[in-house]
């Protein structure tokens, strides 16, 4: 009996020893894990600290990469602004514009105008006609540093019957040949107080006639349109012809080109070209030419001549 009493204390005694000792351990792991968890929250406290100042230096050097950005578009709107308020070049040349004539209306020809710091092409237009009234187009005038638009306007004409100064240069015309046809050239008309082109056209040809142009004449103080009209066609030139075309035929063997020339034919003269003719035998060809003689010129035709 007291042998099982003295085992059970020692028992005991054994299993207080490791449930204090297991107790002990876990106080330290606690202390531990407090003492780890704190560092490591005040590591990472310190960390989001400093984060939290990089984060700031970078949005304040974020600000001032945005406040130097701004300062570049200011001052490229300020440019942009400065180029769009006016030119300081003058415009380029005006474009050519070739309007039919339209009756009852003014052709208001085309113009640059300032955009957005650049030049830009606006097309001309019809407008209505007033009576008594002529359209001054507008122009681009240089004041001081820049270029200033002054508008077109309607002016008063105080002479509206006649012209007292005489028409522009007629414009060019290149109408291709018409057979049976002759071209009437384009001409000036006097209509409220100001010259208006007229374009040329066709007209059949009359046999035995040719056309005159139109034309004016300064008569006393004012200038007077001469119609153009048909008149008889002389017989005969009293001008020399005008100059030969140019013709270049490749070579041909065995035969000659004979050079194209001038025909006087219902007053005028009329280009025949030239052609290809065989070679003769101990002859040569003489070509033949325009000569004047007392008042006209006459025509004297080529000819083979014996060699």
């Amino acid at each position: 009996m007291a042998f099982k009493t003295s085992a059970l204390v020692l028992i005991l005694g054994g299993a207080l020893v490791a449930s204090t000792a297991e107790a002990q351990q876990r106080v330290q792991v606690r202390d531990h894990s407090r003492q780890g968890g704190g560092q490591d929250k005040g590591g990472e406290r310190g960390q989001h600290r400093e984060h939290d100042r990089d984060h700031d230096r970078g949005d304040h050097d974020r600000g001032d990469h945005d406040r130097g950005d701004h300062d570049r578009d200011g001052d490229h709107d300020r440019d942009d602004h400065q180029r769009a308020d006016y030119p300081s070049n003058a415009p380029p040349a005006p474009r050519l514009e070739r309007p039919k004539a339209r009756r009852g209306f003014v052709y208001q020809a085309g113009r640059y105008e300032w955009r957005n710091g650049a030049w830009v092409w606006t097309s001309g237009h019809w407008e209505r006609e007033q009576s008594g009234r002529r359209w001054r187009d507008g122009r681009w005038e240089q004041q001081g540093d820049r270029y200033v638009w002054i508008d077109g306007s309607w002016e008063v004409v105080v002479n509206v019957d006649y012209p007292t100064a005489p028409p522009p240069a007629p414009r060019v015309e290149n109408p291709r040949p018409r057979k049976n046809f002759v071209w009437v050239e384009g001409s000036y008309q006097w209509r409220d107080g100001a010259y208006v082109w007229i374009d040329g056209h066709y007209e059949r040809a009359v046999r035995g006639k040719r056309w005159r142009r139109a034309r004016w004449d300064q008569q006393g103080d004012r200038y007077v349109l001469v119609e153009g009209t048909w008149e008889a066609a002389p017989d005969y030139p009293t001008d020399a012809p005008p100059p030969a075309p140019a013709e270049q035929p490749a070579p041909r063997q065995g035969y000659l080109w004979v050079a194209g020339h001038y025909d006087w034919r219902d007053g005028a003269y009329t280009w025949t070209a030239g052609h290809w003719e065989r070679e003769q035998a101990s002859q040569h060809y003489e070509a033949g030419h325009w000569e004047r003689e007392n008042d006209r010129y006459v025509w004297h035709p080529g000819a083979w001549i014996q060699n």
